[in-house]
């Protein structure tokens, strides 16, 4: 993106509408393959500058992943899911809430009894957050 568009600094980058610093990406906290991104798009500085004003000074990288894309289509379904959050059931609003910046990985389970192991009641699936190192 920086070649292409011949860019000296970097532009702003918002994953899934949370902007990210690009120091917090080589942290260790941040995982981000590339398997996992649905969409880019770049954001030339003038248009930036109007949507994202001084920090969109350098232009802004917009970064779609997989994951918000499932949670939009699971929006629009009827398919009942339950979100764990590092081995914790947490609702749909705590999981919108969650810093991209802290996940580790994701994973979609809808194996019924794997399901079961946290809830007796019916879920089509489950999305499983990991935001920390499990301790041993």
């Amino acid at each position: 993106m920086k070649v292409d568009n011949s860019l000296t600094e970097n532009p702003l980058l918002i994953i899934d509408g949370y902007a990210v610093e690009y120091e917090t990406m080589n942290d260790g906290w941040f995982l981000l393959l590339e398997e996992d991104i649905s969409k880019v798009k770049y954001l030339k500085k003038e248009n930036a500058e109007k949507i994202y004003g001084g920090k969109g000074k350098n232009g802004v990288v917009l970064l779609t992943t997989k994951l918000q894309e499932r949670e939009i289509a699971n929006t629009k379904s009827d398919k009942k899911t339950l979100y764990v959050l590092d081995g914790e059931i947490i609702s749909v609003d705590e999981y919108k809430k969650i810093d991209q910046s802290k996940i580790i990985g994701v994973g979609t389970i809808t194996e019924q009894s794997a399901i079961k192991e946290f809830t007796s009641d019916n879920y089509d699936e489950l999305i499983y957050v990991t935001s920390k190192m499990p301790s041993d």
